[in-house]
């Protein structure tokens, strides 16, 4: 889990919000 500062609020390819555990 890298960057998971930056993608914790970054909404991911899927639809669904990256919390750290993608």
């Amino acid at each position: 889990m890298a960057n998971t500062t930056v993608t914790r609020f970054a909404p991911s390819p899927t639809g669904r919000l990256h919390l750290g555990h993608a």
